[in-house]
């Protein structure tokens, strides 16, 4: 850490807590770990301004689309002191791929953040050629592969497992929002995909909404997911195993861990009998998904 301050020069923290959430709560975070990598931020406060670094490392034999690389920057070329300077990097040293988005403190410029981006270049260059060839991550046998949302939710007779004919699937981003070039490679190369189905207004007795997003191969991070304030083991049969958590702002999200692989579902109602309602879609889909 005292490094990536010196380079920004500004007090930056570690937002290691906050990212740890992040990889046990949403598979499309957890898609750098997946792919053996390491996705880290640093920050000067909390509401992400001013000084500020997002950075993926991985073995570029791990991902697809390896970005070239670059030091681009788009922030303030002129001092403007409610700005920053601000440039995404990507470099590639003895067989692993940096990736990040800097932003160096308030009232700074562009020039100032490629000197930060030298100066983290230089370390991440000399910690990579000593760190020694790095091994590929490898898909575990068993892992669901990406599928069509329209397709799956026909497949997987969502609706009539739900008792709900009139949703509308449709296909989720998981991007979220900007990132260093690495978790979106992690992404793409992982499989993960997502899904949302809504439908209005809704009829009497139908589900209103919900979502999945499915991390192939991510069971090893239902540990993590287990120690979640809230979190509770339900059984439903035909799948492995499920854990409930309740959201912050209403709602539930249920993890399903079935083989390798790992489902989030997730819908904004809080009452029980739409929770029931929902039950028989998770292991219609998780058959669907097995079988394909």
């Amino acid at each position: 850490m005292d490094e990536v301050r010196a380079a920004v020069g500004a007090d930056v923290t570690s937002r290691a807590t906050a990212r740890a959430s992040s990889l046990s709560g949403d598979p499309s975070f957890a898609a750098v770990p997946a792919r053996g990598g390491i996705d880290c931020q640093w920050s000067e406060n909390e509401t992400l301004t001013g000084a500020y670094v997002s950075a993926v490392v991985v073995a570029a034999a791990s991902v697809t689309n390896v970005h070239a690389d670059e030091v681009y920057c788009y922030g303030m070329d002129v001092v403007d002191p409610a700005q920053s300077g601000s440039c995404r990097v990507s470099a590639t040293v003895g067989g692993y791929w940096l990736s990040a988005v800097v932003y160096t403190a308030l009232g700074t410029t562009n020039e100032d953040t490629r000197k930060a981006v030298a100066t983290l270049l230089g370390t991440f260059s000399g910690r990579a050629l000593a760190a020694g060839t790095p091994d590929a991550a490898v898909t575990p046998s068993g892992a669901w592969k990406r599928e069509d949302c329209a397709a799956l939710s026909d497949i997987a007779h969502v609706t009539d497992a739900i008792s709900s004919p009139g949703l509308t699937v449709l296909s989720a981003d998981t991007s979220g929002g900007e990132a260093a070039e690495g978790r979106y490679a992690a992404i793409s190369t992982a499989g993960v995909f997502a899904c949302g189905w809504s439908q209005s207004p809704t009829p009497a007795g139908q589900i209103e909404s919900f979502s999945i997003i499915l991390l192939p191969g991510g069971s090893w991070a239902q540990e993590d997911v287990a120690r979640k304030t809230g979190a509770e083991i339900v059984s439903i049969p035909g799948v492995e195993l499920v854990i409930r958590i309740p959201n912050e702002g209403g709602g539930y999200t249920f993890d399903v861990f079935d083989g390798v692989n790992w489902l989030q579902l997730s819908t904004n109602t809080s009452v029980e009998a739409d929770l029931d309602q929902l039950i028989p879609g998770i292991p219609a889909l998780v058959n669907a998904l097995n079988a394909a």
